[in-house]
């Protein structure tokens, strides 16, 4: 598979240090995530304790943007309307507009360079090389051959958000879940996976072979697993026509449950718009020497 290249470019300020600090931050990712391995049940799929460098989460928690930055996903998507229940209790950021709104330079300077990692080509090759098998395997329509892009968001969900079982699009290879909370204190808002029970077979028999994209009742799958929700950890769903998986109601979340969003599609269409598009008075257009 060719891997696309990022749109987001290298930052012209970062000094010697400061892109040697970033180089083996990225290196611990990639070395990282080159040692895991594929879980199976109950479909195939990665969960990585410790996936950054521990001195890149801590600038990670402390440069997170605040949540007035975020927008709910119906704004953020240009005013489309998003088929999953309550979509204003889910805030969107996008990777490469968190260093707009911030107004610390460090901090902008932080996420000038972290958007460049996950929106990058390194680091969606190295998950796609470990389960290419699995994504192989998996799918019978994808073509010889594809070219990955990556679209990383920054998601903020509320309480009272929840998404029911489904799958994901077949334009998805995989879907990375970068879990970021603070402490260990919600562990219990991860991702569910589940298997369909018995009468959704018997009700819909191509279930595990066609992407079947509606949302389904809480009563038709069983709860296989659930990837505890604690810092520094991705879940990294492979993407096929029995990924189903689903997220329970955020309760009790102290303050929301934030993650990274990265998906790795074979089949590109951004499902939101630029803050520089949206606002471009604000936030304007990038010019040839990276300025606004």
């Amino acid at each position: 598979m060719e891997t696309a290249k990022s749109n987001i470019q290298s930052p012209d300020k970062v000094t010697c240090s400061n892109a040697e600090k970033w180089d083996e931050w990225k290196s611990y990712t990639i070395k990282q995530i080159g040692r895991s391995a594929v879980r199976m049940d109950p479909f195939p799929h990665l969960y990585i304790r410790n996936i950054f460098h521990r001195d890149c989460y801590a600038a990670l928690m402390k440069y997170w943007p605040a949540i007035e930055k975020f927008d709910g996903q119906q704004i953020a998507a240009g005013g489309r309307p998003m088929d999953c229940p309550v979509p204003d209790l889910r805030l969107i950021l996008l990777a490469q507009d968190a260093g707009l709104v911030s107004e610390d330079p460090e901090a902008k300077e932080f996420w000038e360079n972290f958007s460049e990692f996950l929106n990058g080509p390194e680091l969606s090759k190295a998950f796609v090389e470990l389960t290419l098998p699995q994504i192989v395997n998996g799918r019978s329509d994808l073509p010889g051959s594809v070219s990955i892009t990556p679209y990383a968001t920054l998601e903020w969900d509320l309480d009272g958000f929840k998404v029911t079982p489904h799958l994901d699009s077949e334009r998805y290879l995989l879907t990375c879940i970068f879990y970021t909370p603070e402490d260990f204190s919600i562990n219990h808002l991860g991702t569910a996976l589940l298997s369909p029970k018995p009468h959704l077979y018997e009700r819909t028999p191509n279930l595990d072979h066609d992407f079947i994209t509606d949302y389904w009742d809480w009563d038709d799958f069983d709860e296989v697993a659930r990837p505890a929700f604690i810092p520094n950890t991705v879940c990294v769903l492979i993407i096929s026509p029995k990924t189903y998986h689903a997220l329970p109601p955020i309760v009790n979340s102290n303050g929301g449950r934030r993650n990274i969003l990265l998906n790795v599609y074979q089949d590109f269409k951004a499902p939101f718009i630029s803050l520089r598009e949206r606002c471009p008075e604000k936030y304007g257009q990038i010019t040839d020497d990276g300025s606004t």
